[in-house]
C-alpha cells in the first residue's frame, strides 16, 4: 500500500519544516517501516495501522532520547556576549570617579565601567561585574 510510502514522505516534509518540533521524523521511518511491512507480509489495512502506531511509540521512546543527547536539543542556553560578563572580575585600568566613567579589561577586552555605589574606584582595583547597564559594566570592588 503506497500510502505509506505517501505518510512517510509527508512526515518528512513536516519535520524539515517546522524548527525544534522533531516528531515527524519518527513518523516517517515507522511509516517506511509499515511500507514495506505492507509489501512482505499483509495488505490487511488494520494490522497496518496498528503496526504504524505501535513502530511510533517505539520510535519515539527509543530513538528520541539519542537524537536529543546527539544534538544537544534543550540544553541549557548560555549568556553570550556582554551578558556573560556578569559576576566576572576585572581589572580597572582608568579610575572609575564618582560621576565620570573609568576602563576595566575584562578577559582581555576594555570596556567602559561605573561604580555600582558611585564612589571612586582606583586603578589597578579587582572588581566584580554587577550588571550592564547599555555598554557599560556596572561595578564594585572585590572585597
Amino acid at each position: 500500500m503506497e500510502i505509506w510510502l505517501v505518510l512517510a514522505v509527508l512526515f518528512l516534509i513536516i519535520e524539515f519544516s517546522t524548527p525544534g518540533l522533531f516528531f515527524g521524523l519518527f513518523f516517517a521511518v515507522a511509516s517506511f517501516v509499515t511500507y514495506f511491512i505492507s509489501l512482505i507480509l499483509t495488505d490487511n489495512f488494520w494490522f497496518l495501522v496498528t503496526a504504524f502506531a505501535l513502530l511510533s511509540i517505539v520510535a519515539i521512546y527509543s530513538l528520541r532520547p539519542v537524537f536529543i543527547k546527539r544534538f544537544k536539543i534543550n540544553e541549557t542556553v548560555r549568556p553570550s556576549n556582554i551578558e556573560a560578563f556578569i559576576m566576572k572580575e576585572g581589572v580597572v585600568t582608568e579610575k572609575i570617579d564618582t560621576n565620570k566613567n573609568g576602563r576595566v579589561n575584562v578577559e582581555s577586552e576594555s570596556w567602559l565601567a561605573k561604580s555600582l555605589n558611585n564612589t571612586e574606584i582606583k586603578e589597578g582595583t579587582i572588581v566584580k561585574i554587577e550588571i550592564i547597564d547599555g555598554t557599560t559594566l556596572v561595578v564594585y570592588p572585590k572585597e
